[in-house]
């Protein structure tokens, strides 16, 4: 998940701290991934500024920072604690809550400028090494509900 240290250290007083990220989902079930310069490969994704929706800001982050316009929005998960949050020792008394979404709707509207970040889609299976393990159990865990809900789905309709 994209949260930059200066993204941490700017964010309210509050003992808490909510971010978003979204899994964006290609129609071959594969998920975008940025290329973070702090993080490496990572979700998309950020801590909403104080006047916008969490929606608005997943949907700002992936177009300020791909140049993708997402279609459709579904909550995931919310995960918090310092698994997820590597930087979170850095603001003692302050706890991480990520709050993530799911896009499989969307269209790229820019062509990568030199102000987007490096993204690409990967396999569940073959996932870059450098991507945090708790991230990867995310993308496992959606690869997985997904194909249990493809096996639920009536055939040959």
């Amino acid at each position: 998940m994209t949260n930059h240290k200066s993204d941490y250290l700017k964010a309210n007083h509050s003992p808490y701290t909510v971010g978003v990220a979204v899994i964006v989902v290609d129609g071959h079930g594969n998920y975008l991934l940025q290329q973070d310069p702090y993080l490496g490969w990572c979700l998309p994704g950020g801590i909403p500024k104080s006047n916008e929706t969490k929606e608005d800001a997943c949907r700002r982050f992936v177009d300020e920072t791909m140049g993708l316009k997402l279609h459709t929005l579904q909550m995931y998960d919310i995960f918090h604690g310092k698994r997820f949050f590597p930087l979170e020792k850095e603001r003692q008394g302050t706890h991480f809550i990520s709050i993530v979404y799911v896009s499989k709707e969307h269209e790229w509207i820019d062509s990568p400028s030199e102000n987007t970040t490096p993204s690409t889609f990967f396999d569940a299976m073959q996932l870059p090494f450098e991507l945090m393990p708790q991230i990867k159990d995310v993308l496992f865990q959606h690869k997985l509900k997904m194909m249990r809900e493809r096996t639920r789905e009536p055939r040959g309709q």
